[in-house]
């Protein structure tokens, strides 16, 4: 994570690739910090691979990927601690849990209050996407 997230902010405009020996693991971190080039699995919903191409990664205390006021991404780290800043938000946000091995959505989609840090601890991905 640490060394993608380096190089892109190093290279803002620049493809960044990463390639290692034990990829498959850490293709969740490389795409979290803004690599170009990951393989993920392959039945992430359509919506949440449009929200991902619009967001940044963000500096927090878990992985973070974001564009105010439309979508948030955030996988935990080591600690499980998810942890996202809305308190500059307005509307609420629809949440909703992801499998990092499938890819699939896991459990009922619920609802995140704007102008709040909301916090929640897991192992899988957790997509905001802002309600209309």
């Amino acid at each position: 994570y640490n060394m993608v997230s380096s190089y892109r902010r190093q290279y803002p405009q620049k493809a960044v690739v990463y390639s290692a020996d034990s990829y498959p693991e850490f293709a969740w971190a490389a795409f979290m910090a803004g690599a170009s080039f990951c393989v993920l699995p392959k039945d992430l919903p359509e919506d949440f691979l449009k929200d991902a191409a619009s967001l940044s990664p963000l500096a927090a205390a878990c992985w973070l990927m974001a564009k105010a006021g439309q979508a948030y991404i955030a996988y935990p780290s080591d600690d499980a601690l998810i942890e996202v800043d809305l308190t500059k938000e307005t509307k609420p946000f629809r949440a909703q849990w992801i499998d990092p091995v499938s890819g699939r959505t896991k459990g009922k989609v619920f609802q995140v209050r704007a102008g709040t840090v909301f916090k929640t601890t897991g192992k899988d991905v957790l997509w905001l996407r802002q309600t209309n």
